[in-house]
């Protein structure tokens, strides 16, 4: 007995079916676990069969949904390369202001628009249980699908607020994708072969790129002429960079301890 042979008998048969048939991915002892759970339970060939049948539904659907994310992330591609060219100084030896907020406003509506589209589906089957049954989960999953075009609206008309929030939200943004990029080399590294099959995580070079690209964002909203444009004193930029910095840790830190 290892330490998968306790674990593998809540596994379902496609879930080690799926270990088995990917050895090469698995550390020795898991394979070894998963093959003796599936021996133990003595499955006739029409259970294999099934097994076999439910697991290429799966992987089937599992490349589905990664073309579908390549295809939005190719498009996001696109609108990230259109801004680039447009935040390019043309005639100027230096970025204008105005063209930069207004560039960063394009990107984020944009991005709002493709959100709002990527999820559209979901959000709406929210609707159809009582809303009752929502918990905090849910609220922390609407929260930036209205923040950001919030966010966006006020950053283009030149308000205080709209620096903020966009601030704020960034703040979140960089923070829980960090995490969840944690998350994913954690889970890798320990094998959770159940883990995998549930949810379709992100590339970690997809991941890495959201960092970089909104702790880039943050840096350029912070810069002197942004704030100043903005008329963000040090003492509220300070504030808000603190505040959402600490509210946001208190937010992704309960992901490290289950």
């Amino acid at each position: 007995m290892n330490q998968f042979t306790q674990r593998y008998q809540a596994f379902s048969n496609p879930d080690l079916l799926k270990v088995i048939e990917n050895q090469s991915d698995y550390q020795a002892e898991a394979y070894e676990a998963a093959k003796a759970e599936l021996a133990r339970r003595m499955l006739s060939d029409e259970d294999l069969k099934e097994a076999h049948e439910q697991l290429e539904a799966e992987e089937n659907e599992r490349k589905l949904n990664a073309a579908k994310r390549s295809e939005l992330e190719e498009k996001a591609k696109k609108i990230g390369s259109g801004v680039v060219d447009f935040m390019k100084p043309f005639q100027d030896s230096k970025p204008n202001t105005e063209k930069t907020i207004m560039a960063l406003s394009i990107t984020f509506g944009l991005l709002a628009i493709l959100q709002w589209y990527r999820e559209f589906e979901m959000f709406s089957s929210l609707f159809d249980d009582s809303l009752g049954d929502w918990d905090l989960s849910v609220f922390e999953y609407l929260f930036p699908l209205f923040l950001v075009p919030l966010a966006t609206l006020l950053f283009w008309l030149r308000k205080k607020n709209g620096w903020i929030i966009l601030t704020a939200y960034l703040c979140y943004t960089v923070l829980s994708s960090l995490g969840s990029l944690i998350i994913t080399l954690n889970t890798r590294a320990i094998d959770i072969a159940a883990n995998n099959s549930l949810f379709d995580r992100p590339s970690t070079g997809s991941q890495i790129l959201s960092i970089v690209f909104y702790a880039s964002i943050l840096w350029l909203i912070n810069k002197p002429e942004i704030k100043s444009y903005f008329k963000i004193s040090k003492k509220t930029s300070l504030a808000t960079l603190g505040i959402s910095i600490v509210v946001c840790l208190l937010i992704v830190m309960p992901l490290f301890l289950v």
